[in-house]
């Protein structure tokens, strides 16, 4: 009876870890779902973005029909995956691409706001300032006297090296090159 017991013991030990090993591997296998899943749809809003940040139009709900999912969960999940709200993206994208065509181009503010996805030029000077803290204006007049100052001082060779190495992300301010 008693060795009866024990193979018993042993029995229901074998069965528990073996239930063990099989839940940890089912948790294993929903987590790489769940973040190849998370991956698609990250993926599936950035080419979203990429490809409709130009509209005006733009907005939440019109994305997540897009991508298939409710305008909250959309939302809460793009917040988490990149710790910014859509529009905040949006908003960036749009700033980079305008501080782009300032840099390169001579249209002016109203052209540019229009080609970036904002429909007049006041919103794109609010956005532009609060982003980068100058004005796209300031911004432009920096960039010629960078370009000025390069072709006097460097020549040719130096402006296409920093126009390849000069970062975006790094702010440009008005009276920094006075």
């Amino acid at each position: 009876l008693l060795k009866s017991g024990v193979l018993e013991g042993e029995i229901i030990n074998e069965v528990y870890e073996a239930i063990t090993d099989m839940i940890v591997s089912i948790c294993i296998y929903i987590n790489e779902n769940k973040r190849s899943h998370n991956m698609d749809l990250l993926g599936e809003i950035y080419r979203h973005l990429n490809e409709n940040y130009t509209n005006s139009t733009i907005c939440i709900a019109e994305i997540s029909q897009n991508v298939g999912v409710t305008p909250n969960y959309l939302s809460q999940f793009f917040k988490e995956q990149t710790e910014e709200s859509i529009m905040v993206y949006i908003n960036k994208m749009r700033i980079n691409k305008a501080k782009e065509i300032l840099k390169y181009s001579q249209d002016n503010l109203e052209t540019i706001a229009k080609k970036v996805g904002y429909t007049n030029d006041a919103i794109l000077i609010r956005a532009f300032k609060k982003l980068e803290g100058i004005t796209p204006g300031q911004y432009r007049q920096a960039c010629r006297r960078i370009t000025e100052w390069t072709k006097s001082d460097f020549g040719t060779d130096y402006i296409i090296y920093r126009q390849l190495y000069l970062k975006d992300d790094v702010k440009i301010r008005h009276d920094s090159y006075k």
